[in-house]
């Protein structure tokens, strides 16, 4: 499981999941570089519980 997840904010649609939270980074900028949709990233735990950002 990868513990963060792109997604896309004007729809709450996700996008993809990455290992890496500098290469998640790097996806949801460049999104919203060229979509302007508000693309933004979520941690999800072992659990499958989603993280507030504030406990990253």
């Amino acid at each position: 499981m990868k513990p963060y997840e792109v997604w896309e904010g004007d729809h709450f649609l996700y996008v993809s999941s990455w290992s890496d939270l500098g290469e998640a980074s790097n996806e949801a900028e460049c999104l919203n570089t060229t979509q302007d949709l508000g693309y933004f990233i979520r941690k999800i735990n072992e659990s499958g519980q989603y993280l507030d950002q504030s406990k990253w």
